[in-house]
Protein backbone atom coordinates (compact mmCIF):
# COMPACT_ATOMS: atom_id res chain seq x y z
CA UNK A 1 0.00 0.00 0.00
CA UNK A 2 1.46 3.22 -1.03
CA UNK A 3 2.57 5.67 1.53
CA UNK A 4 -0.11 8.87 1.92
CA UNK A 5 1.74 12.20 1.23
CA UNK A 6 -0.13 14.49 3.52
CA UNK A 7 1.37 17.42 2.31
CA UNK A 8 -0.43 16.53 -1.45
CA UNK A 9 -4.03 18.03 0.16
CA UNK A 10 -4.43 21.28 -1.62
CA UNK A 11 -8.26 21.95 -0.32
CA UNK A 12 -8.80 20.96 3.12
CA UNK A 13 -11.14 18.69 2.66
CA UNK A 14 -10.98 14.86 4.15
CA UNK A 15 -11.94 12.03 2.43
CA UNK A 16 -11.99 8.76 4.72
CA UNK A 17 -11.34 5.37 1.84
CA UNK A 18 -12.06 2.48 3.64
CA UNK A 19 -11.07 -0.82 1.81
CA UNK A 20 -9.05 -3.98 2.99
CA UNK A 21 -7.11 -4.15 -0.53
CA UNK A 22 -4.39 -2.09 -0.41
CA UNK A 23 -4.17 -1.94 -4.28
CA UNK A 24 -7.78 -0.33 -4.24
CA UNK A 25 -5.89 2.17 -1.32
CA UNK A 26 -3.32 3.15 -3.53
CA UNK A 27 -5.51 3.89 -6.79
CA UNK A 28 -8.03 6.05 -4.71
CA UNK A 29 -4.74 7.74 -2.81
CA UNK A 30 -3.45 8.57 -6.25
CA UNK A 31 -6.60 9.69 -8.05
CA UNK A 32 -6.91 11.89 -4.78
CA UNK A 33 -3.73 13.74 -4.35
CA UNK A 34 -5.57 17.45 -4.13
CA UNK A 35 -7.88 15.88 -1.02
CA UNK A 36 -6.36 14.75 2.55
CA UNK A 37 -7.05 11.14 2.61
CA UNK A 38 -7.89 9.14 5.78
CA UNK A 39 -7.14 5.18 5.10
CA UNK A 40 -8.83 2.42 7.23
CA UNK A 41 -9.18 -1.73 6.22
CA UNK A 42 -11.81 -2.57 8.12
CA UNK A 43 -15.53 -1.35 9.51
CA UNK A 44 -14.17 -0.49 12.66
CA UNK A 45 -11.18 1.51 12.30
CA UNK A 46 -13.36 3.70 10.00
CA UNK A 47 -16.30 4.10 12.44
CA UNK A 48 -13.82 4.97 15.22
CA UNK A 49 -12.49 7.55 12.55
CA UNK A 50 -15.25 8.96 11.42
CA UNK A 51 -16.74 9.46 15.37
CA UNK A 52 -13.03 10.81 16.46
CA UNK A 53 -12.44 14.46 16.27
CA UNK A 54 -10.46 14.63 12.34
CA UNK A 55 -14.03 13.50 11.18
CA UNK A 56 -14.54 13.30 7.24
CA UNK A 57 -16.26 15.04 5.01
CA UNK A 58 -17.01 12.46 2.69
CA UNK A 59 -16.72 8.83 2.73
CA UNK A 60 -15.66 5.93 0.08
CA UNK A 61 -17.22 2.66 1.53
CA UNK A 62 -16.22 -0.95 0.06
CA UNK A 63 -18.58 -3.37 0.74
CA UNK A 64 -17.58 -6.45 1.48
CA UNK A 65 -15.04 -6.69 4.30
CA UNK A 66 -13.96 -9.01 6.40
CA UNK A 67 -16.16 -8.90 9.76
CA UNK A 68 -18.25 -5.51 9.70
CA UNK A 69 -18.85 -5.24 6.37
CA UNK A 70 -19.71 -1.90 4.48
CA UNK A 71 -23.54 -2.16 4.78
CA UNK A 72 -23.29 -1.70 8.49
CA UNK A 73 -20.78 0.30 8.59
CA UNK A 74 -23.42 2.98 6.82
CA UNK A 75 -26.28 1.88 8.83
CA UNK A 76 -24.11 3.45 11.89
CA UNK A 77 -22.83 6.09 10.41
CA UNK A 78 -26.68 7.22 9.21
CA UNK A 79 -27.51 6.24 13.01
CA UNK A 80 -25.29 8.66 14.53
CA UNK A 81 -26.02 12.45 15.18
CA UNK A 82 -22.39 13.20 14.29
CA UNK A 83 -22.10 11.43 10.74
CA UNK A 84 -25.28 11.22 9.41
CA UNK A 85 -24.87 14.19 7.12
CA UNK A 86 -21.41 13.08 5.99
CA UNK A 87 -21.55 11.52 1.84
CA UNK A 88 -20.47 7.83 1.13
CA UNK A 89 -20.52 6.50 -2.18
CA UNK A 90 -20.11 2.54 -1.86
CA UNK A 91 -17.07 0.58 -3.75
CA UNK A 92 -18.46 -2.48 -5.02
CA UNK A 93 -17.81 -5.24 -7.09
CA UNK A 94 -21.63 -6.09 -7.07
CA UNK A 95 -24.29 -5.23 -10.28
CA UNK A 96 -27.30 -6.42 -8.22
CA UNK A 97 -30.15 -4.34 -8.35
CA UNK A 98 -31.16 -5.37 -4.60
CA UNK A 99 -27.79 -4.46 -3.18
CA UNK A 100 -27.80 -0.90 -4.82
CA UNK A 101 -31.50 -0.05 -3.61
CA UNK A 102 -30.16 -1.54 -0.47
CA UNK A 103 -27.45 0.99 -0.17
CA UNK A 104 -29.33 3.73 -0.77
CA UNK A 105 -32.16 2.68 1.56
CA UNK A 106 -29.13 2.80 4.07
CA UNK A 107 -28.74 6.88 3.23
CA UNK A 108 -25.79 6.09 0.80
CA UNK A 109 -25.68 9.08 -1.57
CA UNK A 110 -23.93 6.89 -4.47
CA UNK A 111 -21.82 3.89 -5.85
CA UNK A 112 -18.71 3.13 -8.03
CA UNK A 113 -18.79 -0.12 -9.07
CA UNK A 114 -15.17 -1.71 -9.26
CA UNK A 115 -12.83 -1.66 -11.18
CA UNK A 116 -12.71 1.82 -10.68
CA UNK A 117 -12.83 4.89 -13.96
CA UNK A 118 -10.85 7.23 -12.37
CA UNK A 119 -12.55 9.65 -14.28
CA UNK A 120 -16.04 8.98 -13.36
CA UNK A 121 -14.32 8.49 -9.69
CA UNK A 122 -13.23 12.43 -9.23
CA UNK A 123 -16.07 13.73 -11.14
CA UNK A 124 -18.37 11.88 -8.51
CA UNK A 125 -16.09 12.58 -5.74
CA UNK A 126 -15.89 16.39 -6.40
CA UNK A 127 -19.62 16.71 -6.90
CA UNK A 128 -20.82 14.82 -3.46
CA UNK A 129 -18.05 17.34 -1.82
CA UNK A 130 -19.72 20.53 -3.80
CA UNK A 131 -23.20 18.91 -2.80
CA UNK A 132 -22.51 18.77 1.12
CA UNK A 133 -20.26 22.24 0.87
CA UNK A 134 -23.85 24.08 -0.50
CA UNK A 135 -25.84 21.79 2.24
CA UNK A 136 -23.34 22.79 4.95
CA UNK A 137 -23.73 26.60 3.56
CA UNK A 138 -27.63 26.50 3.50
CA UNK A 139 -27.73 25.23 7.06
CA UNK A 140 -25.47 28.10 7.93
CA UNK A 141 -27.23 30.75 6.09
CA UNK A 142 -30.95 28.99 7.69
CA UNK A 143 -29.30 28.89 11.15
CA UNK A 144 -28.26 32.13 10.82
CA UNK A 145 -31.78 33.55 9.93
CA UNK A 146 -33.01 31.56 12.13
CA UNK A 147 -30.95 33.16 15.07
CA UNK A 148 -32.06 36.54 13.13
CA UNK A 149 -35.83 35.63 13.47
CA UNK A 150 -35.22 34.66 17.33
CA UNK A 151 -33.19 38.01 17.85
CA UNK A 152 -35.65 40.52 15.83
CA UNK A 153 -38.71 38.18 17.45
CA UNK A 154 -37.25 39.12 21.22
CA UNK A 155 -37.06 42.39 19.84
CA UNK A 156 -40.35 42.88 18.92
CA UNK A 157 -41.58 41.32 21.85
CA UNK A 158 -39.19 43.10 23.97
CA UNK A 159 -40.88 46.71 22.08
CA UNK A 160 -44.39 44.90 22.30
CA UNK A 161 -44.13 45.25 26.22
CA UNK A 162 -42.91 48.21 26.50
CA UNK A 163 -45.30 49.73 24.12
CA UNK A 164 -48.00 47.71 25.78
CA UNK A 165 -46.60 49.00 29.19
CA UNK A 166 -46.96 52.47 27.39
CA UNK A 167 -50.32 52.10 26.74
CA UNK A 168 -51.83 50.77 29.92
CA UNK A 169 -49.96 54.04 31.24
CA UNK A 170 -51.60 56.12 28.73
CA UNK A 171 -54.72 54.71 29.80
CA UNK A 172 -54.21 56.10 33.17
CA UNK A 173 -53.09 59.14 32.32
CA UNK A 174 -56.60 59.40 30.23
CA UNK A 175 -58.27 58.09 32.90
CA UNK A 176 -56.54 60.85 35.41
CA UNK A 177 -57.06 63.81 32.70
CA UNK A 178 -60.74 63.34 32.48
CA UNK A 179 -61.06 62.95 36.19
CA UNK A 180 -58.96 66.23 36.74
CA UNK A 181 -60.86 68.00 34.06
CA UNK A 182 -64.36 67.11 35.42
CA UNK A 183 -62.77 68.20 38.77
CA UNK A 184 -61.78 71.39 37.56
CA UNK A 185 -64.40 72.11 35.23
CA UNK A 186 -67.27 71.56 38.18
CA UNK A 187 -64.74 73.73 40.78
CA UNK A 188 -64.82 76.41 38.23
CA UNK A 189 -68.22 76.35 37.41
CA UNK A 190 -69.72 75.96 40.67
CA UNK A 191 -68.23 79.69 41.99
CA UNK A 192 -68.97 81.04 38.28
CA UNK A 193 -72.29 80.58 38.90
CA UNK A 194 -72.30 82.18 42.22
CA UNK A 195 -70.21 84.95 40.47
CA UNK A 196 -72.79 85.08 37.45
CA UNK A 197 -75.62 85.36 39.80
CA UNK A 198 -74.31 87.97 41.98
CA UNK A 199 -73.63 89.92 38.94
CA UNK A 200 -76.93 89.83 37.58
CA UNK A 201 -78.17 91.16 41.34
CA UNK A 202 -75.64 94.06 41.85
CA UNK A 203 -75.85 95.37 38.29
CA UNK A 204 -79.93 95.87 38.46
CA UNK A 205 -78.73 97.99 41.73
CA UNK A 206 -76.24 100.12 39.90
CA UNK A 207 -77.19 103.94 38.44
CA UNK A 208 -73.97 104.82 36.81
CA UNK A 209 -73.39 104.05 33.31
CA UNK A 210 -69.64 103.78 33.94
CA UNK A 211 -69.86 101.04 36.44
CA UNK A 212 -72.74 99.33 34.41
CA UNK A 213 -69.87 98.95 31.57
CA UNK A 214 -67.47 97.74 34.31
CA UNK A 215 -70.07 95.22 34.61
CA UNK A 216 -70.67 94.51 31.26
CA UNK A 217 -66.76 93.43 30.71
CA UNK A 218 -67.09 91.75 33.99
CA UNK A 219 -70.26 89.40 32.81
CA UNK A 220 -68.68 88.51 29.61
CA UNK A 221 -65.48 87.37 30.62
CA UNK A 222 -66.99 85.22 33.57
CA UNK A 223 -69.26 83.92 30.87
CA UNK A 224 -66.32 83.02 28.42
CA UNK A 225 -64.63 81.58 30.78
CA UNK A 226 -67.50 79.58 31.91
CA UNK A 227 -67.85 78.47 28.25
CA UNK A 228 -64.22 77.74 28.04
CA UNK A 229 -64.56 74.95 31.32
CA UNK A 230 -67.49 73.25 29.56
CA UNK A 231 -65.90 73.04 26.09
CA UNK A 232 -62.56 71.54 27.87
CA UNK A 233 -64.37 69.25 29.31
CA UNK A 234 -66.71 68.10 26.08
CA UNK A 235 -63.37 68.09 23.77
CA UNK A 236 -61.98 65.79 26.56
CA UNK A 237 -64.47 63.66 26.54
CA UNK A 238 -64.70 63.53 22.70
CA UNK A 239 -60.65 62.73 22.70
CA UNK A 240 -60.76 60.01 24.93
CA UNK A 241 -64.07 58.07 23.84
CA UNK A 242 -64.92 59.57 20.34
CA UNK A 243 -68.24 58.20 18.85
CA UNK A 244 -68.37 56.30 23.02
CA UNK A 245 -69.36 59.41 23.77
CA UNK A 246 -72.65 60.25 21.81
CA UNK A 247 -75.96 59.41 22.67
CA UNK A 248 -77.07 59.15 19.29
CA UNK A 249 -80.86 59.30 17.93
CA UNK A 250 -82.41 60.70 14.44
CA UNK A 251 -81.89 64.07 14.08
CA UNK A 252 -83.98 66.29 11.95
CA UNK A 253 -81.23 68.68 10.80
CA UNK A 254 -84.00 71.17 9.24
CA UNK A 255 -85.13 71.94 12.97
CA UNK A 256 -81.72 71.47 14.25
CA UNK A 257 -80.58 74.89 12.15
CA UNK A 258 -83.50 76.51 12.66
CA UNK A 259 -83.41 76.45 15.94
CA UNK A 260 -79.64 77.82 15.50
CA UNK A 261 -80.77 80.59 13.89
CA UNK A 262 -83.35 81.31 16.83
CA UNK A 263 -80.64 81.49 19.31
CA UNK A 264 -78.59 83.70 17.15
CA UNK A 265 -81.33 86.23 16.39
CA UNK A 266 -80.22 88.82 19.04
CA UNK A 267 -76.56 88.91 17.21
CA UNK A 268 -78.43 88.66 14.10
CA UNK A 269 -80.41 91.60 14.42
CA UNK A 270 -77.54 93.51 16.30
CA UNK A 271 -75.30 93.59 13.40
CA UNK A 272 -78.60 93.37 10.75
CA UNK A 273 -77.13 90.46 9.16
CA UNK A 274 -79.63 88.09 7.38
CA UNK A 275 -79.36 84.52 7.87
CA UNK A 276 -80.67 82.73 4.31
CA UNK A 277 -80.58 78.94 4.92
CA UNK A 278 -81.64 76.66 2.22
CA UNK A 279 -82.15 73.38 3.09
CA UNK A 280 -82.37 69.89 0.89
CA UNK A 281 -85.92 69.19 -0.26
CA UNK A 282 -85.63 65.70 1.07
CA UNK A 283 -84.91 64.61 4.79
CA UNK A 284 -82.49 61.67 4.53
CA UNK A 285 -82.36 59.64 7.93
CA UNK A 286 -79.70 60.88 9.86
CA UNK A 287 -78.40 59.65 13.46
CA UNK A 288 -76.00 61.48 15.94
CA UNK A 289 -76.22 63.38 19.18
CA UNK A 290 -78.26 66.15 18.46
CA UNK A 291 -76.75 68.15 21.33
CA UNK A 292 -73.08 67.93 20.16
CA UNK A 293 -74.30 68.62 16.59
CA UNK A 294 -76.60 71.35 17.66
CA UNK A 295 -73.61 72.90 19.40
CA UNK A 296 -71.60 72.54 16.16
CA UNK A 297 -73.58 74.54 14.06
CA UNK A 298 -74.37 77.61 16.67
CA UNK A 299 -70.46 77.64 16.63
CA UNK A 300 -69.78 77.91 12.97
CA UNK A 301 -73.14 80.28 12.24
CA UNK A 302 -72.18 82.35 15.39
CA UNK A 303 -68.87 82.97 14.14
CA UNK A 304 -69.53 84.01 10.90
CA UNK A 305 -72.04 86.31 12.30
CA UNK A 306 -69.32 87.67 14.75
CA UNK A 307 -66.79 87.95 11.43
CA UNK A 308 -69.08 89.38 9.09
CA UNK A 309 -69.27 93.09 8.10
CA UNK A 310 -72.89 94.77 9.19
CA UNK A 311 -75.48 94.28 6.50
CA UNK A 312 -74.55 91.34 4.92
CA UNK A 313 -75.81 87.93 4.19
CA UNK A 314 -74.69 84.69 5.68
CA UNK A 315 -75.58 81.46 3.74
CA UNK A 316 -76.03 78.23 4.84
CA UNK A 317 -76.85 75.57 1.90
CA UNK A 318 -77.87 71.97 2.53
CA UNK A 319 -77.52 69.46 -0.29
CA UNK A 320 -77.92 66.00 -0.52
CA UNK A 321 -75.22 63.70 -1.82
CA UNK A 322 -74.67 60.46 -3.02
CA UNK A 323 -73.67 58.82 0.13
CA UNK A 324 -73.67 62.25 2.55
CA UNK A 325 -75.76 65.51 3.59
CA UNK A 326 -73.54 68.27 3.00
CA UNK A 327 -74.08 71.82 4.60
CA UNK A 328 -72.59 74.72 3.85
CA UNK A 329 -71.56 77.79 5.79
CA UNK A 330 -70.87 80.74 3.75
CA UNK A 331 -69.76 84.34 5.53
CA UNK A 332 -68.01 87.55 3.48
CA UNK A 333 -65.96 88.24 6.46
CA UNK A 334 -61.84 88.98 6.02
CA UNK A 335 -61.56 84.80 5.52
CA UNK A 336 -59.43 82.18 7.62
CA UNK A 337 -55.97 83.22 8.22
CA UNK A 338 -53.26 80.91 6.17
CA UNK A 339 -51.62 79.57 9.56
CA UNK A 340 -55.38 78.55 10.23
CA UNK A 341 -55.54 76.79 7.47
CA UNK A 342 -52.52 74.85 7.50
CA UNK A 343 -53.23 73.61 11.24
CA UNK A 344 -56.09 71.41 10.35
CA UNK A 345 -57.93 72.56 12.95
CA UNK A 346 -55.84 71.75 15.66
CA UNK A 347 -55.87 73.50 18.61
CA UNK A 348 -53.64 75.59 20.67
CA UNK A 349 -52.41 78.23 18.23
CA UNK A 350 -53.08 81.73 18.55
CA UNK A 351 -55.34 82.14 15.69
CA UNK A 352 -55.64 85.33 13.46
CA UNK A 353 -58.83 87.88 13.89
CA UNK A 354 -61.14 85.57 11.76
CA UNK A 355 -61.70 83.41 14.81
CA UNK A 356 -61.08 86.31 17.63
CA UNK A 357 -57.52 85.26 18.38
CA UNK A 358 -58.91 82.57 20.64
CA UNK A 359 -56.98 79.01 20.87
CA UNK A 360 -59.04 77.72 18.05
CA UNK A 361 -60.83 75.21 21.03
CA UNK A 362 -64.71 76.14 18.83
CA UNK A 363 -62.93 74.67 15.28
CA UNK A 364 -61.42 71.73 16.99
CA UNK A 365 -64.55 70.78 18.97
CA UNK A 366 -66.38 70.69 15.50
CA UNK A 367 -63.54 68.81 14.02
CA UNK A 368 -63.76 65.90 17.11
CA UNK A 369 -67.76 66.22 16.59
CA UNK A 370 -67.85 65.47 12.75
CA UNK A 371 -64.98 62.74 13.52
CA UNK A 372 -67.33 61.30 16.12
CA UNK A 373 -69.96 60.87 13.81
CA UNK A 374 -67.63 60.09 10.61
CA UNK A 375 -68.23 63.10 9.01
CA UNK A 376 -65.58 65.39 7.44
CA UNK A 377 -65.08 69.18 8.02
CA UNK A 378 -63.49 71.56 5.45
CA UNK A 379 -62.32 75.33 5.81
CA UNK A 380 -61.53 77.45 3.15
CA UNK A 381 -61.72 81.04 1.56
CA UNK A 382 -63.83 82.20 -1.48
CA UNK A 383 -62.76 83.58 -4.29
CA UNK A 384 -64.60 86.45 -4.44
CA UNK A 385 -64.11 86.85 -0.48
CA UNK A 386 -65.32 85.12 2.71
CA UNK A 387 -64.99 81.94 4.15
CA UNK A 388 -66.66 78.67 3.89
CA UNK A 389 -67.08 75.76 6.55
CA UNK A 390 -68.93 72.43 4.96
CA UNK A 391 -69.63 70.06 6.64
CA UNK A 392 -70.04 66.32 5.31
CA UNK A 393 -72.75 63.40 7.44
CA UNK A 394 -72.94 60.04 6.51
CA UNK A 395 -76.40 59.55 5.24
CA UNK A 396 -78.24 56.78 7.91
CA UNK A 397 -79.07 53.38 5.89
CA UNK A 398 -80.70 51.74 9.43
Amino acid sequence: MKEINRLDDITGQKILIVDDAPENIDILSEALLKYKRLIATNGEKALKIAFGENKPDLILLDIEMPGMDGFEVCRKLKANEKTKNIPVIFLTVRSDRKDIIKGFLLGAQDYITKPFDIEELISRVNTHLELKLSREKLESVNQYLEEQVALRTRELNNANEKLEKAMRELEVLDVSKTEFLQMLSHEIRTPLNGILSSLDFIKDSILSDEMHEFFEILEESTKRLEKFSYQALEITNLRTKGAEALKNADINLRLLIDSCSEELSEELTNKKIELDVKHPSDEPLMKGDSEFIKKAFRILIGNAVKHSPYNEVIKVEGSIQAESIEYKIIDKGKGFAKKVLDNDLNPMILEEKHIDQNVGLDLHFVKLVMNAHSGKIKIGNNESGGAFVRLEFPISTS
